[in-house]
């Protein structure tokens, strides 16, 4: 994982880049059984179905097998951009999200 420092100079090297972009840290449910991403840092520019298919496939899972992501405790709406503005990190500018191959409703993330 990247030091908030790193994270900062990759979010604004990439925001100067593309100003669309949303930045975001992609965190594997500890209960999940699919296997974790050797990169957690991710920068979005697609819509969520685009990057749910794009992450399926990095993660060899099958089109018929779910992918759920969660912002704390709850499910993500296909729309990033609102939420982004409301729960992206104040100290870094990254929107964390966890994923998972259950809903996984109830459970506590960081």
């Amino acid at each position: 994982m990247y030091s908030i420092q790193e994270r900062q100079v990759k979010f604004k090297e990439k925001l100067n880049q593309n100003p669309e972009m949303i930045p975001i840290i992609l965190e594997k449910h500890p209960r999940s059984k699919i296997q974790g991403l050797k990169n957690q840092l991710y920068i979005y520019l697609y819509n969520l179905i685009q990057f749910r298919d794009t992450l399926k496939c990095t993660l060899q899972i099958s089109p018929k097998q779910s992918l759920y992501f969660h912002i704390g405790n709850q499910l993500l709406p296909e729309g990033l951009a609102d939420i982004y503005q409301k729960k992206k990190d104040p100290d870094d500018g990254f929107l964390y999200i966890t994923y998972s191959d259950l809903e996984v409703f109830g459970f506590i993330s960081k």
